[in-house]
């Protein structure tokens, strides 16, 4: 993986981190962060847990608890970061506006966002009337389609530019640059 990521210039959909300060916004166990660092980048990740943190295995990860627009305005002023990742997590927060307006207030100038989020225009969302996994509460809260998505950037004054991966087209993703 990191071969490849080194040859194409890309890892994750994103150009390759190195020398950049990067946030990982919903780590997980830390794989990308792993990755990332392994591939030069100056890395940090932020997650949410219900369970103690020595319960993933990641200490490179900053578990809390709460909302993560609180967590974003507890940062120190100067904090910012070239680019930020959020790969499947606006969906599960309440206040996917309030969490975008924190992620465009740690962007550095000329930073690079990466949030993905289901696509809920998807044909198949449609078609399983509510049984697909994006429908899932309480672990879905919100459900987004390119208008939508890019309705809450705009709230934010941050413009999004939705691109539709190629490999399925059920996620949708969306990057900024600052």
């Amino acid at each position: 993986m990191i071969e490849l990521a080194k040859r194409t210039g890309v890892f994750r959909h994103i150009p390759v981190p190195m020398g950049k300060r990067l946030l990982d916004v919903g780590c997980g166990a830390g794989w990308f962060l792993r990755i990332s660092k392994k591939l030069g980048a100056s890395s940090k990740a932020w997650s949410r847990a219900n369970t103690p943190p020595d319960s993933h295995g990641n200490r490179a990860c900053v578990y809390f608890t709460g909302r993560w627009s609180h967590t974003f305005e507890q940062a120190p002023g100067a904090t910012q970061f070239d680019i930020i990742t959020a790969n499947h997590v606006v969906e599960h927060v309440p206040e996917p506006v309030e969490t975008l307006r924190a992620i465009k207030r740690l962007l550095a100038p000329g930073g690079f966002a990466w949030i993905a989020v289901p696509n809920a225009s998807y044909p198949i969302c449609g078609a399983l009337k509510g049984l697909w996994h994006i429908t899932d509460l309480p672990y879905h809260l919100m459900q987004f389609t390119p208008l939508s998505m890019a309705e809450a950037g705009r709230g934010n004054d941050f413009d999004i530019t939705v691109v539709l991966l190629p490999v399925d087209f059920s996620s949708l993703c969306c990057a900024k640059n600052a």
